[in-house]
């Protein structure tokens, strides 16, 4: 698998070398969007044993590998780590990291959290989320990326 982490880190170290040779030829979005990538913690998955967990509580029988006198073919269908590994597989598949609020009291959001006009989102305790500017922010709000939550798009209308 493939560390996205150091793969970003390569990326902007030569957009940011490139980018000082030609000043015409900008990366900026796709440094800010990297930078946006690297700021976010790493996806924590659940460990095997909860997996297991939960496919007993799901009913799924399976060989625990860990303990040879269970190994049995007769007894389940499916081994303990080949259930972890299918898993882990959807997870990887479908599952998306939760991104983390930034405090406002902790720091305010840099031109890479921003979108072209200046604008990050900002939300309270209440849940309400609003992509504006920070000179707006309270100091007991928190922030996200502009990228962070997704914007309906207005479809055209050809009538």
């Amino acid at each position: 698998m493939t560390d996205f982490r150091a793969l970003c880190a390569e990326l902007l170290a030569g957009a940011d070398e490139y980018t000082g040779m030609n000043p015409y030829m900008r990366l900026d979005n796709a440094m800010k969007a990297a930078r946006a990538a690297l700021s976010q913690p790493e996806p924590q998955g659940p460990t095997d044993e909860e997996l297991l967990v939960w496919a007993s509580y799901y009913g799924i029988d399976y060989v625990d590998i860990s303990r040879p006198s269970e190994l049995d073919g007769e007894r389940a269908p499916v081994r303990s780590d080949e259930l972890c590994i299918f898993a882990r597989t959807i997870l990887t598949s479908f599952g998306r990291p939760a991104i983390e609020p930034v405090p406002v009291a902790e720091r305010l959001p840099g031109p890479e959290d921003c979108d072209a006009e200046g604008r990050s989102w900002f939300g309270g305790k209440r849940g309400i989320w609003m992509l504006m500017t920070s000179k707006y922010a309270m100091a007991d709000s928190f922030w996200l990326p502009h990228h962070a939550l997704p914007v309906p798009q207005q479809e055209a209308n050809d009538d």
